[in-house]
């Protein structure tokens, strides 16, 4: 059976135009009448349908052609083997991505309901990366630069699997904190999702139990205040904190009228 171009055009829900491109494209091979008009026939149908098929399996035009017209049927298998891992890589990164979204969601949830609050939980495995000197290192060599600007490009490198946070050192001999530093927070599974490298020096803190509190900081507190904050809500619930505290941004709000900034509080206490 023959067909016109504008029959064809209709059949698959495109324009004439469109008939030309799958043409110059090779996916069609019209014939042309002594009046010059396109015909095709069945076996154009069929290898356009099968032709788009694959291209909606995640194969170019190029690549659906090349399948097409391809004269071995193992080279045709290695093709559809390759597509297979190259999803399979894509739905695990995209499977990291919404896992990401939604632990973000949790956190903003919780740093609404919980505001102000301390919460006992049990955290998994998380990686601290400082991206700056602490506050007590204002002078630096240049070679330690150089190493904070390598790290700072590894923590950037870990977006959007990693959070902002702030690093609040803990002595266990006095039992106080005093260093402060910028850096990136990072759970283990994300590291395995996203396969990051972490740098050697980064500051691993092990799955156990922590206490949590989230605050509004705004604009107008320091950092430092955070951590007087979170002591004395500590004191007051007779919790005994044993290790570094960790802020995490969760959110920022910049507007006219009212910046918000939720922050999550988080620090190893004894069992």
């Amino acid at each position: 059976m023959e067909y016109k171009i504008s029959e064809i055009a209709k059949m698959f829900g495109t324009s004439s135009e469109g008939i030309r491109f799958f043409e110059k494209k090779g996916l069609l091979k019209g014939q042309r009448t002594e009046n010059e008009y396109r015909i095709y026939e069945d076996r154009d149908i069929f290898s356009l349908i099968q032709c788009l098929s694959y291209s909606k399996l995640g194969f170019t035009l190029n690549e659906a052609k090349a399948i097409f017209f391809e004269d071995q049927i193992t080279a045709v298998q290695k093709r559809f083997e390759t597509k297979i891992q190259e999803t399979q890589k894509n739905m695990s990164h995209e499977l990291a991505i919404l896992n990401c979204l939604q632990g973000r969601q949790r956190a903003i949830e919780q740093a609404i309901l919980n505001q102000n609050r301390v919460i006992i939980e049990h955290l998994p495995t998380r990686y601290f990366i400082d991206i700056e000197p602490s506050y007590q290192g204002a002078n630096m060599s240049t070679s330690k630069r150089t190493d904070h600007n390598n790290k700072r490009k590894i923590a950037f490198d870990l977006l959007p699997a990693g959070e902002q946070a702030l690093r609040f050192a803990y002595d266990s001999k006095t039992g106080t904190y005093d260093a402060r530093e910028r850096g990136f927070s990072i759970y283990e599974q994300h590291v395995q999702s996203f396969h990051i490298t972490i740098p050697p020096d980064a500051i691993c803190y092990p799955e156990g139990i922590y206490a949590t509190c989230s605050v509004n900081v705004g604009i107008n507190a320091m950092e430092y205040d955070f951590l007087e904050f979170i002591l004395k809500k500590l004191s007051s619930e007779h919790l005994t904190p044993i290790g570094d505290l960790i802020v995490i941004y969760t959110c920022f709000s910049f507007c006219e009228n009212e910046h918000q900034r939720y922050c999550t509080l988080m620090v190893p206490i004894e069992k």
